[in-house]
C-alpha cells in the first residue's frame, strides 16, 4: 500500500508535468495527438493554445494541492483526501475521454490511438491514489461549504471557479460564443469540436478542483491555510496567463468584450484571497 503522502508526490509530477506543458509549450505538446490537427498561426490554433491553457492550468492546481499536502506537517486526513480527489480527476479525465472519442463527427482530426496511452496513465494514477486513501485511513470528504479558518476566501475561490466551470461543461459552445463573438464561425468544423473538447474537460476539472477544495476544508486550521495558500498559487499563475492571453488577443485582432469584466472579477478574488492569506498569523520556527 502506498503512504498517501508518497502517493501525494507521485501524483504532482505528472499534472505538473502535463500543466507546464500545455501552458508553456502547448505546440509542441499538441502535435503528440494530432500534428496536422491545427494548421501553423490559424485562428484555430490559436483558439487551440487557449483551450489547453485552461486544461493545464486546472492540472497545475491539483498538482500545486497534492505538493502542498505531501509534506510533513500536513494532515494524515487531508493529504488522504486529496488522494480521492487526485482519483477523480483521473477517472473524468477518461470519461471525457470517452466522451469525445463516443461522439464526434470528425474522427480525421485526430486518432482514437493518440488518447489510449491517457487510459493507462489515468488507471496507473486512480490506483496509486486509491492506496493512498485508504493507507490513510479512507478519510471520507466534506459536504458543504467551506468551515473554519479562512473558509470566506476558499469560498470566494471555489465559487469564481464554479462561474467558468459551468458555462464550460453546460454550455461550452455558447460560453465560447459569448466570450468570442464570432470566432466559432471562422475555424473548421472538426477542429472546432477537438477545441470544444479541450474547453468541456477544463470545466469539468473546475468542477474537481472545488470538490478537492470544498470537501477537504474543514479538517484543520493547516489545512485550511495549505488549500488556500496552494489555491493563490493557482490564481497568480492564471492572472499572468490572462494577460499573456490578453496580448495575443489584440493582435489578432480579436473582439473579446468580456475580456475587462473578466479581468476584474479574477482579479478581485485574487486579491481578496491573498489578503486574507497575508492576514492569517504565522509562526515560523527554526529548523533544526
Amino acid at each position: 500500500m502506498v503512504a498517501a503522502k508518497t502517493a501525494n508526490k507521485i501524483v504532482a509530477v505528472p499534472l505538473m508535468g502535463f500543466g507546464i506543458g500545455m501552458m508553456f509549450f502547448p505546440i509542441q505538446l499538441m502535435s503528440a495527438y494530432g500534428p496536422d490537427a491545427f494548421p501553423k498561426g490559424s485562428t484555430a490554433e490559436i483558439m487551440a493554445m487557449f483551450a489547453m491553457g485552461v486544461v493545464g492550468l486546472q492540472f497545475m492546481q491539483a498538482g500545486i494541492y497534492n505538493v502542498g499536502f505531501s509534506r510533513k506537517g500536513a494532515s494524515e486526513e487531508g493529504s488522504g483526501l486529496l488522494c480521492l480527489f487526485a482519483a477523480l480527476l483521473h477517472v473524468v479525465m477518461g470519461l471525457c475521454d470517452t466522451k469525445y472519442l463516443l461522439t464526434r463527427k470528425h474522427a480525421d482530426i485526430m486518432p482514437a490511438s493518440a488518447l489510449y496511452p491517457n487510459y493507462v496513465l489515468e488507471a496507473v494514477f486512480v490506483g496509486v491514489t486509491l492506496s493512498g486513501w485508504r493507507a490513510a485511513g479512507s478519510p471520507m470528504p466534506r459536504i458543504g461549504l467551506p468551515t473554519g479558518i479562512l473558509s470566506a476566501p476558499i469560498t470566494a475561490t471555489g465559487v469564481n471557479l464554479g462561474f467558468f466551470a459551468a458555462g464550460l461543461t453546460l454550455a461550452t459552445s455558447s460560453f465560447g460564443e459569448m466570450y468570442f463573438p464570432g470566432l466559432q464561425a471562422k475555424i473548421p468544423a472538426g477542429q472546432l469540436e477537438l477545441i470544444n473538447y479541450m474547453l468541456f474537460a477544463g470545466g469539468a476539472f473546475m468542477f474537481t478542483n472545488i470538490a478537492s477544495l470544498f470537501g477537504t476544508t474543514g479538517v484543520d486550521a493547516d489545512t485550511n491555510y495549505r488549500l488556500l495558500r496552494a489555491s493563490v498559487y493557482a490564481m497568480m499563475i492564471y492572472l499572468g496567463q490572462f494577460a499573456r492571453e490578453g496580448n495575443i488577443y489584440r493582435v489578432a485582432g480579436w473582439d473579446v468584450p468580456l475580456y475587462g469584466i473578466t479581468f476584474i472579477q479574477c482579479f478581485a478574488v485574487t486579491f481578496f484571497c491573498t489578503s486574507k492569506l497575508g492576514e492569517h498569523p504565522v509562526k515560523v520556527s527554526k529548523s533544526e
